[in-house]
């Protein structure tokens, strides 16, 4: 089931937030002798939600912790990784694992140490939607709207800046993956006609699209037009799932290794430990 990070209260993905940062920074607190500082670096769609729950985790019995959520567009934080200038951050709760394989792509080709990182669970997530504005909906419906069609320019399209905006990375590797094998020209000629207007955040092509004058959609997220109609009720944006399905976006619990951690780690005597069903790992994955 995909789950709309703007639309679901934050009660709805605390319990497995909670559950991670105990599995993950347990061994990290050890006793109570002192409060130790947990800095956790998250992308701002989810950070206030994040910031909630890490209260409610610093107060809980035992935890002897005090975590400090920062607010770190994904990109930014990927780069910083890259550069080797994220300072002292523990974790990272970027908006899709993509930006991981970006920071260490980006490390390797300036040459410098890829950073490492664990990859655990996924916190929530948010499906990928082509939006438009509530008076183009019926304009726009009378051809379902797919991947396809945005490849074949059935409909005008705004991608915010893939640089960063994950919904766009996202929407790229749809429209690759419905293009023709044999005429590498569609793919080409999409990337052409939506190159010509590149806006920088998914807000900004909301109101891009409230002032165009022909039917045009957003490549975004759920989340992102939820958030959009919670500050704009007055020319709501509308969510139409393409037909030919789509992918979501995951927010996961990214652990940032290195020589600080890891001899936390090693001197608390213990390992990351898994408490509840919800908080134990399916799948982990080392980056690089």
């Amino acid at each position: 089931m995909l789950v709309s990070v703007a639309a679901v209260a934050v009660t709805s993905i605390q319990f497995g937030t909670v559950g991670w940062l105990t599995n993950a920074f347990g061994s990290i607190a050890g006793g109570c002798a002192e409060l130790r500082p947990i800095v956790i670096a998250a992308d701002p769609s989810i950070a206030p939600a994040l910031t909630t729950v890490a209260a409610q985790f610093d107060e809980a019995d035992g935890n002897c912790t005090t975590t400090e959520i920062r607010s770190v567009v994904s990109a930014d934080a990927a780069a910083l990784f890259a550069s080797g200038v994220a300072g002292d951050l523990d974790a990272w709760v970027p908006d899709s694992s993509a930006w991981l394989d970006r920071s260490v792509t980006m490390a390797t080709s300036l040459g410098l140490a890829a950073p490492e990182f664990e990859l655990g669970d996924y916190i929530a997530s948010t499906p990928v939607v082509q939006a438009a504005t509530a008076s183009q909906v019926s304009d726009l419906t009378e051809t379902p709207l797919s991947w396809m069609a945005l490849l074949t320019r059935t409909a005008s399209t705004l991608l915010p800046d893939p640089e960063s905006s994950g919904a766009s990375l996202a929407g790229l590797a749809q429209l690759k993956s419905v293009s023709s094998d044999t005429d590498p020209r569609q793919f080409a000629g999409a990337m052409i006609a939506m190159g010509k207007t590149i806006p920088q955040s998914a807000a900004a092509a909301f109101e891009i699209v409230t002032a165009a004058k022909v039917p045009t959609v957003v490549v975004t997220t759920e989340r992102e037009v939820a958030a959009y109609n919670a500050s704009s009720p007055a020319s709501p944006m509308i969510a139409l799932y393409p037909s030919d399905g789509t992918v979501k976006l995951t927010y996961p619990f990214v652990e940032v290794l290195g020589d600080a951690q890891e001899s936390a780690a090693a001197a608390s005597g213990s390992a990351c430990r898994c408490g509840s069903l919800l908080c134990r790992r399916v799948s982990r994955r080392r980056f690089p």
